[in-house]
């Protein structure tokens, strides 16, 4: 059961990304939470703790681009969270049309995202994730 409002919370947090909805992405994630985007190719790469880093990091990401969004591939349940297999769909300023893969693995306390953290190779993620629920 709890793994399917892991699922669920995820979910909703990538809908409130995809809406450029901060104060919905943050609703969903503890105080203390991290986004560690270290493995990032782009120039937004390093680790943001906690709402205000957070909220200055997605608003960044949005300014960058004209458009960006997060499809989803796959949810998968593990131990120590969700892991998330996605496309990015991203239109830079200017005009550029952008598109990559990479994977998410989300960790969760008390129904909120503790951690994300991006990879950019699904065995990667699979792997800190530990054993599949």
């Amino acid at each position: 059961m709890a793994a399917v409002a892991n699922v669920d919370i995820v979910r909703s947090v990538t809908d409130a990304f995809n809406r450029r909805d901060v104060v919905g992405v943050l609703a969903l994630m503890t105080a203390d939470a991290q986004i560690d985007w270290t493995r990032s190719l782009g120039p937004l790469a390093g680790v943001y703790r906690g709402h205000d880093e957070i909220s200055a990091f997605l608003h960044d990401t949005w300014e960058v681009f004209e458009s960006f969004e997060v499809d989803v591939l796959e949810f998968i349940e593990a131990d120590s969270g969700v892991v998330t297999p996605n496309r990015v769909r991203a239109l830079g300023r200017g005009g550029i049309p952008l598109s990559g893969e990479s994977t998410h693995l989300f960790r969760l306390e008390g129904g909120l995202v503790s951690l994300m953290r991006l990879y950019q190779q699904r065995d990667e993620a699979l792997a800190d994730a530990g054993p599949r629920a």
